[in-house]
């Protein structure tokens, strides 16, 4: 049965509901993996010295200083000695542990969502708890299950992006020749011409990443199938998916705006504790995670009702 983005939000936020623990689940793992990236970084600073970096960053302001401070920065990366070349192994090695554990975590949680959905009477069910699935056995084990083909999936559409990555340095390339050639007009001309469609096509991947990500779960799914099916879902629901986008987004900025004045009334009102004003700042970013993580999650509980609700080829077929 088909869903209306109406229905299909409110599906997914009863699933949510139901499923609460995992916010806490992507809150928590979404702390380990900062943690990672932030530690993948260690080895190098390490190698080249944290002094440095600490000097440069501490005279950005002044442009003598850090100019002197940069140039033998960038001086110590020349000729990569072995100890270098080691810290950058380590780097990648605990940056790959990183995207493991993300695509983990990612086929656990859609996994459960999943779950909840297909056991669920159709259309909104009055009592959210039929859409109770939830537990750490169930979670890891989803995560298990669908974990090859997130990771073969993020593979994908990393490709995706690198080619889109190259597009816009070619849109850019093509506004400065053409400034070059034949002046401000030509630059304004072709950068105003590719935006549009170059901003068009960063949307649709967003997109096509949620949705790809909402039909893995589906038994027969894989990367490449999932990434079909995400394209003919968009191509056939494409209000529906625009609704649920824009949602999500005007909720994600009022969030941003709420917590962005808190920030601006606690720099105005501690301006001689700066101790305690980074305090309350990394106290007030640590809260605003939380509902940000409640977002994401809604976002993805109600595109797995959306897509479960479309039928696939061969049910169509059928």
């Amino acid at each position: 049965m088909r869903l209306s983005a109406a229905d299909a939000l409110n599906r997914g936020l009863a699933n949510l509901a139901a499923n609460w623990e995992l916010v806490l689940v992507n809150w928590l793992g979404g702390l380990l993996l900062t943690l990672l990236v932030v530690a993948g970084l260690l080895p190098v600073f390490l190698v080249l010295g944290l002094d440095l970096f600490r000097q440069a960053f501490s005279h950005m302001g002044r442009s003598e200083d850090a100019a002197q401070v940069w140039a033998e920065l960038l001086g110590r990366w020349s000729g990569p000695s072995p100890a270098l070349l080691l810290a950058g192994l380590g780097t990648l090695a605990v940056w790959t542990f990183a995207s493991i554990l993300f695509c983990y975590l990612q086929a656990g949680t859609y996994g459960v969502l999943a779950a909840g959905d297909r056991q669920a009477p159709p259309r909104v069910p009055r009592d959210r708890h039929f859409f109770r699935t939830f537990s750490l056995r169930d979670f890891f084990g989803w995560g298990g299950l669908y974990f090859g083909r997130f990771l073969r999936f993020y593979a994908l559409y990393f490709i995706a992006v690198f080619f889109l990555a190259l597009l816009a340095l070619a849109w850019i390339g093509l506004a400065v020749y053409g400034a070059a050639r034949w002046g401000g007009g030509a630059a304004f001309g072709f950068g105003c011409g590719g935006a549009l469609p170059l901003a068009f096509l960063v949307l649709l991947l967003a997109a096509w990443l949620y949705v790809a990500q909402a039909d893995l779960t589906r038994e027969d799914s894989g990367a490449l199938a999932a990434a079909r099916r995400a394209l003919e879902v968009i191509g056939r629901r494409l209000g529906a998916v625009i609704l649920l986008f824009v949602l999500f987004f005007v909720a994600l900025i009022g969030l941003g705006l709420l917590f962005g004045l808190l920030s601006i009334a606690v720099n105005l009102g501690m301006q001689d504790q700066p101790i305690a004003r980074t305090a309350v700042g990394f106290a007030l970013s640590f809260l605003q995670s939380i509902p940000q993580i409640f977002l994401n999650v809604a976002l993805a509980a109600a595109l797995v009702a959306l897509v479960r609700s479309e039928p696939t080829r061969s049910g169509a077929a059928a």
